[in-house]
């Protein structure tokens, strides 16, 4: 499991998730484990976000979409509830790329770590 983890991250800081044409920025700020720290950064520097168990990912719901001109990789949340970010609804934790390799890459790592989490005892 930490070595997945460990992958994950080195996948994410070689991967350099980008801001989209609207400036803001998604990215996975941390991982702590199984734990995710993901967040939006708006045009004012102002930022928001969620931190939760990546089991709470959807791992078979997980999916990679062109949007604004680059590669997303969504990662829709199992019980289907939904956050507001500035103007924005999410259903998920989500991450752009310029790069559709790069995006399915980390799209793959993604769902091995969700899977992996999910066989792991809740840390308290």
């Amino acid at each position: 499991m930490n070595e997945t983890v460990s992958w994950l991250k080195r996948a994410l800081d070689a991967a350099k998730p980008g801001a989209r044409p609207s400036k803001v920025y998604y990215a996975v700020h941390s991982l702590d484990g199984c734990m995710i720290d993901w967040r939006a950064t708006l045009p004012t520097g102002e930022q928001k976000g969620v931190k939760a168990a990546l089991h709470y990912a959807d791992a078979s719901k997980a999916q990679v979409t062109q949007q604004d001109g680059g590669w997303v990789v969504s990662l829709p949340w199992s019980d289907g509830q939904t956050i507001a970010i500035g103007d924005a609804t999410f259903g998920g934790f989500e991450v752009w790329f310029n790069s559709r390799e790069t995006a399915t890459m980390v799209e793959a790592a993604f769902k091995h770590a969700i899977e992996l989490c999910a066989t792991q005892p809740a840390r308290s």
